[in-house]
């Protein structure tokens, strides 16, 4: 594995969508991070769990910290950051 991907890579994002990490969204990025093969994590939860993701509470305009470790690490941060930025439609 090269040093990058084991070292992990990570980004702030503020949530624009007014409900934040409701249920849907959290799906969406539960089901998206389960393709990359990296391991995720939004605010220290495992991003590839939904429950774990609505018990952050975290509403619209909360920042959240997306990090992972992987060989698509990079990609999975990437992807996560551009969905959030999004508002994953509802903005």
């Amino acid at each position: 594995m090269p040093a990058a991907a084991a070292a992990g890579c990570s980004a702030t994002i503020v949530l624009c969508n007014p409900l934040g990490l409701h249920a849907r969204p959290a799906a969406v990025l539960a089901r998206m991070v389960a393709g990359f093969d990296a391991e995720v994590r939004i605010n220290g939860v495992n991003a590839a769990s939904v429950l774990e993701l609505m018990k952050l509470g975290a509403a619209g305009g909360r920042e959240v910290t997306v990090t992972a470790t992987g060989p698509e690490a990079a990609r999975a941060v990437e992807a996560v950051a551009a969905a959030i930025l999004a508002g994953f439609g509802e903005a």
